[in-house]
């Protein structure tokens, strides 16, 4: 499940099993089980310098302006690092929303990934500035 801010994972696990089990028929049998980790989820602020350095570096790499969609993956040292170190974390995708991303048949439009690389260089020279 995508989390947002304030949210907690065990909570969110425990509601869905309780729903769950609320609208099997007593017919079927259902488990829910965690899989994985329960990670916390994470927002960064857009106006920090860091992140205004990855607008810059967007509009240079691909001539618009990114959009910010608040979404994201589930990556747990971004929070990890936040609340360990207090380090904000820029995450810069270059992906299509179709490119169906972890699926079989998953795929990376060609163009974007050229796209990407250049403004992976400008996001590191906006940084030095």
């Amino acid at each position: 499940m995508r989390l947002v801010p304030d949210q907690d994972p065990q909570e969110i696990a425990k509601l869905f099993q309780a729903y769950v089990e609320k609208i099997t028929p007593k017919t079927v049998k259902a488990i829910v089980r965690g899989l994985g980790h329960f990670a916390q989820p994470a927002i960064v602020d857009r106006n920090i310098p860091e992140m205004q350095a990855a607008v810059k570096a967007y509009r240079e790499g691909f001539g618009v302006e990114p959009l910010f969609t608040r979404e994201g993956g589930s990556i747990p040292v971004v929070t990890l690092l936040k609340k360990q170190l207090g380090i904000d974390s820029i995450l810069m995708g270059f992906g299509l929303p179709d490119d169906r991303l972890h699926s079989p048949n998953e795929r990376f439009y060609l163009p974007n990934f050229y796209k990407g690389i250049q403004t992976s260089i400008h996001f590191m020279d906006f940084l030095k500035k």
